[in-house]
């Protein structure tokens, strides 16, 4: 679970099991969909994901609208 207090909470426990190929695109379908509600933020570009031994590392770019 991703939970940042009074901003968002993700559950992924329905992504357990699941072949990499789902697992990826859903894992950065709900990232984006939860951080785009804030509206200082304009986009979620640039993921990158790592996984070894079935443990998913992402990393991303979040592009707001401060410069």
């Amino acid at each position: 679970m991703l939970c940042i207090p009074g901003i968002m909470e993700l559950s992924f426990n329905d992504l357990f099991g699941r072949e990499r190929q789902y697992v990826i695109p859903m894992l950065m379908s709900r990232i984006k969909e939860a951080l785009l509600q804030d509206d200082r933020i304009l986009n979620v570009t640039d993921f990158n994901f790592s996984i070894k031994h079935n443990v998913y590392n992402v990393s991303f770019t979040v592009v707001t609208k401060y410069y």
